[in-house]
Parts: C-alpha cells; sequence; structure tokens
C-alpha cells in the first residue's frame, strides 16, 4: 500500500518504510527510500526488541509486561531484570543508528521510572491494587510467615488506592454486627462477606465472619441431627 506524501516534491512511501522509521529499523524518510539499517549481531537485536516491548507495553501501563515479568515476581527478580535491562540498553545504544538509539535512551528512561514504582513496596502495592493484582489470601499469608509486606503495609496501601471501599466497607460491618446481635447470622455472614470483598486485608473481620460460618455450619448439623434422631423415635413406636 502506498501513501502519498505531500511537500515541496510530491512523493509516495509504502506503509513498511514508515513503519521501519517509527521503529527506528530506518534512519530516513523521504524520497530516496533508505534502506533499513539491518542490526549486526542477534544481541542488539534482542535488546532492540526489549527497548520496543518497554516502551509499548509501559504505554499503557503494564510494568510487569514490559519487564517480561509475572505480578508475582520476587522482588530479587524484578531487581535483576531492571539491572540487565539498563546494562543491556548501555550496550546496545553503542552500535545502534541514530533513530533506534534514541529509542533506546526514552526505554531506559521508561525503565528508570519502572524501577521508582516496582522497586518500593509501598508504591509497588498500590500500583498492584490499582491493576487489579490483589491477592489478598495470599499476601495476608505471606504477611504472617514474614515473607512478604506485613499486614499493616497491606492496608495502608489499600486504603491509599481504594478509600471509597474502605469505607463502604465500614458501612457493611457495622451493618453486620448489627444483623449478629439481632440474631440474624444469615445476615450478618451475607455483609461481612460484601465488607471483606470492599476491604479484602480486614483480617479480623474475615476472622469473625469465618466464626459465624462455623457457627451456622453447627447449627444447622444439630438441627440435621435431631431430626433423624426423631425420625428413629417415631419408627420405633409407629
Amino acid at each position: 500500500e502506498i501513501i502519498p506524501v505531500t511537500g515541496v516534491q510530491t512523493c509516495a512511501l509504502p506503509i513498511s518504510a514508515i513503519r521501519d522509521y517509527v521503529d527506528g529499523v530506518s534512519s530516513a524518510l523521504d524520497a530516496t527510500m533508505a534502506e533499513p539499517v539491518v542490526t549486526e549481531t542477534p544481541e542488539v537485536e534482542k535488546t532492540f526488541e526489549a527497548v520496543k516491548r518497554v516502551l509499548r507495553h509501559a504505554e499503557h501501563d503494564a510494568l510487569y509486561t514490559a519487564l517480561d515479568l509475572y505480578p508475582t515476581a520476587t522482588r530479587d527478580q524484578i531487581s535483576a531484570r531492571v539491572t540487565e535491562l539498563f546494562a543491556a540498553f548501555a550496550d546496545g545504544e553503542k552500535y545502534l543508528p541514530p533513530p533506534q538509539a534514541a529509542r533506546v535512551r526514552a526505554a531506559t528512561t521508561v525503565l528508570s521510572r519502572i524501577r521508582r514504582v516496582l522497586g518500593s513496596e509501598l508504591s509497588r502495592l498500590e500500583y498492584d491494587f490499582r491493576c487489579g493484582h490483589v491477592r489478598a489470601i495470599e499476601r495476608i499469608a505471606c504477611a504472617k510467615d514474614q515473607s512478604g509486606p506485613s499486614l499493616s503495609t497491606l492496608r495502608r496501601a489499600w486504603n491509599r488506592v481504594c478509600p471509597d471501599r474502605v469505607d463502604q466497607a465500614a458501612l457493611l460491618t457495622r451493618q453486620a454486627f448489627a444483623a449478629r446481635q439481632g440474631q440474624d447470622v444469615i445476615g450478618a455472614i451475607e455483609h461481612g462477606r460484601r465488607a471483606l470483598e470492599l476491604n479484602p486485608f480486614f483480617e479480623e473481620l474475615r476472622k469473625t465472619v469465618e466464626t459465624w460460618e462455623q457457627a451456622l455450619r453447627d447449627e444447622r448439623a444439630d438441627r440435621s441431627e435431631e431430626r433423624r434422631v426423631g425420625k428413629e423415635c417415631r419408627s420405633r413406636w409407629s
């Protein structure tokens, strides 16, 4: 496909030529149609692919994808990956033509921002929560065995990211306890579970709701046993 470009002299540029220029593969965009600059080694090609990945995904705030890591990556894994990319970008820039070198410098700037966001425990939690990487039960377990951020840190991050949800959860919590005082165990559980959906790091409420659920199961089991015994008694006397 050809795109006409108007100017002092009319010319036509293929889509592929424009794409090569935007990607930094071609060092010129004019009627002479300069041949694309081909990287000389697989290492340099790999580096520029990493550059494009960082720029493309970071633009959409997909920081883990930009690093080619999972959201569950450890702090050490993130640090090692960032360090690896910094070194690769610094080395690759030396062997790339100006358009590509400019993109490497841009990716290096973006990489610095990624390191600031994911390198801090609190800022990473806030980023994770904004992006939906909550994993509340898993994080609470890690807090208990001290292999992850503390419960107070988790709550602090959640409160900063989702203050409206925390307020709604507080209202539902009050309604849950009011229902429990009114002997409405099912209503108490329903309100409590809804509160935990909005504020998943309210561990004390989680334990309370689990206690209510166990009490309800025990009550139902007792009733079932009473019905069974009653049925047996009626069978004997019939």
